[in-house]
């Protein structure tokens, strides 16, 4: 009996694996169902990504955003750019505004 329960634990985390995404930002843990049947980005830690670790991670980077965390991807970008150049939208607005 003990070895069918622990064949069943088994199986449950292998199909876990398999179909979830588990991902730990630094806002929340997101559990999201993946695209494809595959062990890759199980568990994965974003806390201390860099802009780059999401431009190379666009599956994750997309759940994020959908599940409405994308401020935490919009920080890591915000890093790398200087504060002057932030404002580009709101420069191109009062220039047309001429």
């Amino acid at each position: 009996m003990r070895s069918f329960i622990l064949g069943f634990i088994c199986a449950a985390l292998v199909f876990t694996g398999l179909h979830y995404h588990f991902i730990l930002t630094s806002k929340d843990l997101i559990v999201s169902r993946k695209d494809k049947v595959t062990f890759v980005d199980t568990v994965v830690d974003t806390r201390s990504w860099s802009a780059g670790d999401y431009l190379r991670n666009p599956g994750i980077t997309l759940t994020l955003r959908k599940k409405g965390l994308g401020q935490v991807v919009d920080e890591a970008v915000n890093k790398l750019v200087p504060p002057e150049a932030r404002d580009d939208s709101a420069n191109a607005k009062n220039t047309k505004k001429k």
